[in-house]
């Protein structure tokens, strides 16, 4: 009211004594959406400033609370009681033949250490993969320093930490790579864990487990049952395992290439019992291999091995089960 009585006085001030009420209430209105934009006017920039230090502490509190690192979440463990065992198909008349199978228990195998593997994206068995160990009791070789293998391409790095050393060995990497790897692994509750830093930006750990098996199973066979006595002798044997330790020790003690096995590499090593065994990758984590007790381990005794390889298939965790094995308990130290 205040505004319509001082227009209304000051239209009495002017010359035409008649009040122009329209043109008063046009002006009244006119003032008052005027007011009312400059206070949203004002209201709003105060918004905006709030919105923008709120959000600039947002970012500020958040860069302080994150981690360094994205969480691990590392790859569930196998066991094969989730897998079963490793068979061999028979070409003969009844396609049957006797075998025994075997079962190595080893009861303290999770008192020992602890192995990583940590693979390139699209890296393999035999090419852009890390075996990270610890603590690892069997290298000579010095630490702080990334040691070559002039046979296989194998780079080993061992580097001390409290309680033990870590051993990375990696196959198909550079020097850099290797120690990258390396600095990326902290030990937590005594096992080494890999942490994703940007340097490894391009590694995935693919498979976690006791450096020991805590099971081996084997099946034994009559060489001559599956037509290579005449390369191989008297006895055949499969093996499968959910160790990295497998791996580590066959990056350790030296290996050749092998055929490939069901489209995947392989390869040829003393690693596994016998006079030589092939080993391939049947997926992440999990080792299969075929070994023989023979006399000699060159191209006709792998090429027959890579032939049972090829032929060999998993048991189910029943049909493994219903061969009955025997079960020795045992140290399973590759």
């Amino acid at each position: 009211m205040n505004v319509l009585t001082e227009a209304l006085v000051r239209h009495a001030d002017m010359a035409h004594p008649s009040a122009d009420l329209p043109d008063v209430y046009r002006r009244m209105h006119r003032r008052r959406r005027r007011a009312r934009g400059r206070r949203i006017a004002m209201a709003s920039a105060v918004l905006v400033g709030v919105i923008g230090m709120l959000t600039a502490i947002a970012m500020v509190r958040s860069k302080d609370a994150a981690p360094a690192t994205a969480p691990v979440v590392p790859p569930r463990e196998l066991t094969l009681s989730d897998l079963g065992g490793l068979g061999i198909s028979i070409a003969g008349p009844d396609q049957s033949y006797q075998y025994s199978t075997l079962e190595r228990a080893d009861p303290d195998a999770a008192t020992g250490a602890y192995s990583v593997v940590v693979r390139l994206n699209g890296g393999t068995l035999v090419d852009g993969n890390a075996i990270v160990t610890y603590p690892d009791p069997n290298s000579v070789i010095a630490e702080g320093e990334v040691h070559a293998r002039e046979q296989g391409g194998v780079l080993t790095l061992i580097d001390l930490r409290p309680g033990g050393r870590v051993a990375v060995r990696g196959i198909g990497l550079t020097a850099e790579q290797v120690q990258a790897i390396a600095d990326a692994t902290v030990i937590v509750d005594g096992r080494p864990v890999v942490n994703p830093t940007a340097a490894i930006a391009s590694f995935t750990v693919v498979a976690i487990g006791t450096s020991r098996p805590p099971v081996i199973r084997e099946s034994r066979l009559g060489c001559d049952a599956l037509g290579e006595d005449l390369v191989l002798g008297a006895m055949c044997y499969t093996g499968l395992t959910t160790s990295p330790g497998f791996e580590g020790a066959v990056y350790a003690a030296g290996f050749q290439p092998g055929p490939l096995v069901h489209g995947e590499p392989s390869v040829v090593s003393t690693i596994g019992g016998g006079n030589g065994t092939l080993a391939w990758e049947l997926m992440p984590g999990v080792i299969a291999y075929i070994g023989y007790s023979g006399t000699n381990m060159g191209d006709d005794q792998i090429a027959a091995l890579g032939r049972l390889a090829n032929r060999a298939s998993l048991l189910s965790p029943a049909e493994w089960s219903a061969t009955d094995p025997q079960v020795v308990e045992q140290s399973n130290e590759w």
